[in-house]
């Protein structure tokens, strides 16, 4: 690979930053803007970590209402189902 092409790819990727003044290209990185980059990602998958614990606990909620439900429909069936085989 060159030079080129390597500055390319990491400009591609925003790990280095680029500007064409006049007939120059100038390319730089500031290692602040990789950490500010890194804490944005950071703080980004936090907060969907917490959403989706949230949609867990919800769906683990509703699964356990259904859950009762179904008991409850099933201890009526066999109660019936005994009431017809005494008849």
């Amino acid at each position: 690979m060159t030079v080129k092409e390597i500055l390319q790819s990491l400009v591609d990727d925003g790990l280095v930053d680029t500007d064409r003044i006049g007939t120059s290209n100038y390319f730089w990185a500031f290692p602040s803007k990789a950490s500010n980059k890194r804490k944005k990602k950071v703080d980004e998958l936090q907060c969907e970590l917490v959403k989706l614990e949230e949609k867990l606990l919800n769906l683990e909620k509703e699964l356990q209402h259904v859950q009762m439900g179904r008991e409850k429909k099933i201890a009526c069936n066999c109660s019936n189902l005994w009431r017809v085989k005494k008849q």
